[in-house]
C-alpha cells in the first residue's frame, strides 16, 4: 500500500516521540515544535467549524421551532382559499401538470395555512389547504384527479411565431418524439418530428427556437 504524506509524517513523528522518550533525542521538543503548533492549530480550526456548525443547526432548529409555534397560533379554520382571498397573494411556486392544470403553491402564514390551487383554461378551478405543504398537495392530488374527468384542458394548436417552450408547454402537441438539429453560421434550425401524437402528425420547423413552418400529414 503507498502511504501518503500524511501517514509518512505520522510515522516519523512517532518514531521521532519514541526516541525522544527514551532520551536519544533531546532535541525532540525544539525540533517538532513547529509541528506541533501545526497540529494544534488544524485541530483548533476544525472543532471551531464543528462547533460553528453544530450552533448552525441548532438556531435553524429554533428558528424552525418558532415559526411552527406562530404558524399554530395563526392556525384559522375559518379562512378559506377561495379566488377572491388569493387574488393578493404571491404564490411561491408555480407549475403543470401532466394533467395540464396550474398549479400554484402559497405560504399563507397569517392564517397557519399551506394552500394549492388548481388552475384550468386560465381559471381556478379549486383550491386546497393544510396545516403543511405536504397535506396541501396531497388535498390537491385528489382534487386534479376528480377534475381532470370534469374539465377539459383547451390549449392552442401550434402556429408561425410560437417559441419552443410554448410548443412544448402551452400548445396541443407538448414533447416531440424526435429532433433533428443543424447548426449553421445563422444559428440553429430543428425540425420537431411528431408520431404518435393523437393532436398532430408531422412537422414543426424552428429556427432560432421559433416556429417557422409547419407540415401536417394525413
Amino acid at each position: 500500500m503507498v502511504e501518503n504524506g500524511l501517514s509518512i509524517f505520522s510515522r516519523w513523528f512517532k518514531e521521532k516521540r519514541e526516541k525522544a522518550l527514551n532520551n536519544e533525542e533531546e532535541s525532540f521538543e525544539i525540533e517538532m515544535d513547529p509541528y506541533e503548533k501545526m497540529w494544534s492549530e488544524l485541530n483548533a480550526n476544525a472543532e471551531a467549524k464543528i462547533a460553528e456548525r453544530k450552533a448552525k443547526e441548532n438556531n435553524e432548529k429554533e428558528d424552525r421551532k418558532r415559526i411552527e409555534e406562530a404558524r399554530n397560533k395563526a392556525y384559522n379554520p375559518g379562512w378559506k382559499p377561495t379566488e377572491l382571498n388569493l387574488k393578493s397573494r404571491t404564490p411561491i411556486r408555480v407549475y403543470e401538470t401532466r394533467s395540464g392544470f396550474v398549479k400554484k403553491e402559497y405560504d399563507i402564514a397569517d392564517q397557519g395555512q399551506y394552500v394549492v390551487s388548481l388552475t384550468a383554461n386560465g381559471k381556478m378551478v379549486a383550491a386546497y389547504s393544510g396545516k403543511t405543504m405536504l397535506e396541501a398537495s396531497a388535498n390537491a392530488i385528489r382534487g386534479e384527479d376528480y377534475y381532470k374527468t370534469k374539465i377539459r384542458i383547451i390549449r392552442p394548436q401550434p402556429r408561425i411565431g410560437m417559441k419552443a417552450d410554448e410548443i412544448v408547454k402551452l400548445s396541443t402537441l407538448g414533447e416531440p418524439d424526435n429532433i433533428k438539429r443543424t447548426t449553421t453560421q445563422n444559428g440553429v434550425s430543428e425540425i420537431w418530428i411528431y408520431r404518435n401524437n393523437l393532436n398532430f402528425y408531422g412537422y414543426i420547423y424552428l429556427t432560432n427556437g421559433v416556429v417557422t413552418a409547419i407540415e401536417e400529414n394525413y
